[in-house]
């Protein structure tokens, strides 16, 4: 009997400490969101994925510690966990992930802004050689279009030729063609 009452204060308690994971990782996503202005639906994704995170966590927990069966007590622990540390550490932790993100965004700023300034004058030269090219395409067309004509006149000229009535027969050519 009072091994059953230790192995269920034992799962109080590590549903607690999993309450305060849940609460973690929430104020996690919660710094995410403050650390920039993100759609809903960028929300709505990093809530699908919380939910996924959390329901994977919970169902390793469960399997782990309680063989599978969920009682009352273990809801109310992680209720209290999360109670706990909205209570005791949560503005502290959240502050925390923000100057963490801030810091990490400003690493990945200094170390690809160079990139950036450098792809800004790629792009540039990219967009020059695109415009060139197009240039030379359009009068490489206007060449080939205007030598097809060329060609389409020459070629497929009206022939004229008297008969001997008098009247002219005009035929036109397909192809090359010799006069007879």
């Amino acid at each position: 009997m009072i091994r059953i009452i230790r192995q269920e204060t034992i799962q109080f308690f590590v549903f607690v400490i999993l309450g305060m994971v849940f609460s973690i990782i929430f104020d996690f996503f919660r710094a995410l969101r403050k650390n920039r202005k993100i759609s809903r639906v960028k929300v709505y994704i990093q809530d699908i994925i919380y939910f996924l995170i959390v329901g994977f966590i919970f169902i390793i927990v469960m399997l782990n510690y309680t063989n599978a069966p969920f009682r009352l007590y273990l809801l109310i622990g992680i209720i209290l966990g999360i109670t706990f540390y909205i209570g005791i550490f949560g503005n502290h932790i959240l502050n925390i992930f923000v100057k963490l993100l801030n810091f990490y965004h400003n690493i990945l700023e200094f170390i690809f802004l160079p990139l950036g300034v450098y792809g800004d004058i790629f792009k540039k030269q990219i967009y020059f050689l695109k415009k060139f090219v197009l240039n030379c395409c359009k009068k490489i067309s206007y060449m080939v279009n205007s030598k097809y004509e060329l060609a389409k006149t020459v070629l497929l000229r009206p022939i004229i030729k008297i008969n001997k009535r008098g009247k002219l027969n005009v035929k036109k050519c397909k192809g090359i063609q010799k006069e007879i």
